[in-house]
């Protein structure tokens, strides 16, 4: 079978691109052939790991509406295979599709929002990423398939904690906790700014804490259209030896190296990501995987994914 695959670039270190490589290398190992449209790729076709990219979604279209049969056609699919929020994609790119659309979808509202509810109507099959997703969907009348995302648990083991903490600057004599992900969203999807005024309390009111660091592993500007933690952080003046975060060129670049990303799990004591929307959640598994507790929220997809550590109300 010829399966045309669209999701973000496998040049962006993301958890969409992360995935939608495992899914085209899966279906590969199957004996399938894959295209991979890469809707935040501009460039010539390249071959990335063995599967080859193609790109151009105009500037304006993120989720490639405009190109997909092109794609399709060109590359003679059998079937299409989307791992992006359904409910970004135009209701006449879908109803106008040449052949079954597959979504792989991540639920991350409760209830279901009624925009995905209402693409998914011309999905040839629905598959969810979570358990609780796929619940969502069947409470709506929407059967799916599950297929979980998955991480290298050979990569994703524990390490040694001082050694990590070295190579990243922080103290080895105090409690550390971390959040990985993407500063994007306004209101923040991931509570960074109820992240930050928490351990603003945290170590202003615990002694033994004072000297406690928060590593933030994302960006701290807005300039991705986030929150302004620089901001923040400055106006409710938490002290500079309380917090860490990437040098802002450096993250800037999309190419911190996943081991420095283990790395700032096997620093930490605990991984902080109260979601407010979390399709998957992909970093409370690592964190998981490395042997640190996760705190997150009882809300969606979390409800499978924080098994150690402490899920809190939405």
């Amino acid at each position: 079978m010829r399966v045309l695959i669209i999701s973000d670039s496998l040049t962006v270190p993301g958890a969409y691109a992360i995935q939608g490589r495992l899914y085209a290398k899966f279906l590969q190992s199957m004996g399938h052939e894959v295209l991979y449209f890469g809707t935040t790729y501009y460039g010539a076709p390249i071959n990335y790991d063995g599967i080859q990219m193609v790109g151009g979604a105009a500037r304006g279209d993120l989720a490639g509406d405009g190109l997909i049969d092109h794609y399709a056609r060109q590359f003679k699919a059998d079937v299409i295979m989307t791992f992006k929020d359904v409910y970004i994609y135009h209701p006449d790119t879908l109803r106008s599709l040449s052949l079954p659309w597959v979504p792989i979808v991540p639920i991350d509202t409760e209830p279901v929002n009624t925009s995905t509810l209402a693409q998914l109507r011309y999905a040839a099959l629905v598959i969810a990423v979570s358990k609780n997703g796929q619940q969502m969907l069947a409470e709506q009348h929407i059967p799916a398939l599950l297929a979980p995302h998955v991480i290298d648990v050979d990569y994703w083991t524990p390490g040694d904690k001082t050694a990590a903490r070295l190579k990243l600057g922080l103290p080895t004599d105090q409690f550390i906790a971390a959040f990985v992900g993407q500063n994007n969203s306004k209101p923040s999807r991931k509570n960074l700014d109820q992240i930050i005024l928490a351990w603003y309390e945290f170590v202003s009111t615990r002694p033994e804490h004072r000297g406690a660091v928060l590593y933030l592993h994302t960006g701290l500007d807005n300039k991705y259209g986030g929150l302004d933690l620089e901001r923040l952080i400055y106006s409710i003046h938490l002290p500079k030896a309380n917090y860490r975060a990437p040098d802002g060129a450096y993250y800037d670049t999309g190419s911190i190296p996943q081991d420095e990303v283990r790395d700032v799990y096997r620093a930490a004591d605990v991984l902080v990501n109260p979601s407010a929307g979390g399709g998957f959640e992909a970093c409370t598994v690592e964190a998981q995987s490395v042997g640190v507790p996760v705190i997150g929220c009882d809300f969606t997809a979390m409800r499978d994914t924080v098994g150690v550590g402490w899920r809190i109300g939405p």
